[in-house]
């Protein structure tokens, strides 16, 4: 008979959209509030791929993805994606419109998970308006993507920064001691 063990907790990243670099230094300095200390962050990109996010947000947008130090469950996605919005409202502007945009995420060995609000094919319920998809896949020394990864994840300077996430992640599971 095959006993239930509960995996090793995994690394919370966000990635974060933004209007400007004044509301990105507000957000990082109150994250710690909800997320825990920030372990790393990226160089920041320009929001290029789409407009999607220009009607709400403004134009020239920029993303940067941040990575937290404390470990966290893999089954506490859904609640990170409410805790996420729940800070977007924090950051909307007087019209209620989003200033910057929170998407967590789940760095694991094997892939990288982000959390949504949209259904889809390959994405997965998991309660309270809140679907996962596997984003990335690591194979052959580093992550790779699907067919349905968004071209930002599938950029070489993302796949990079998220593989040295990932080493880090693997020292913190070897020195993990709970």
């Amino acid at each position: 008979m095959s006993k239930i063990i509960d995996p090793d907790p995994v690394k919370l990243l966000v990635n974060l959209i933004y209007s400007s670099t004044a509301k990105l230094r507000k957000f990082l300095e109150q994250v710690g509030d909800d997320f825990g200390a920030i372990d790393c962050t990226s160089k920041e990109f320009p929001f290029s791929e789409t407009d999607y996010y220009e009607k709400e947000m403004g134009p020239d947008l920029s993303r940067r993805l941040v990575c937290f130090k404390q470990m966290v469950g893999r089954d506490g996605l859904g609640r990170l994606k409410r805790v996420a919005l729940t800070m977007e409202e924090t950051f909307s502007n007087d019209r209620g419109q989003r200033t910057i945009n929170i998407d967590p995420g789940l760095l694991t060995l094997e892939n990288f998970v982000l959390a949504s609000r949209k259904n889809f094919s390959h994405r997965l319920y998991l309660g309270e308006g809140v679907f996962a998809e596997v984003t990335l896949v690591f194979k052959r020394d580093s992550f790779r993507p699907l067919e349905w990864t968004y071209p930002f994840y599938q950029r070489q300077e993302v796949i990079g920064f998220l593989n040295r996430v990932r080493e880090r992640y693997r020292w913190q599971l070897r020195t993990h001691t709970e």
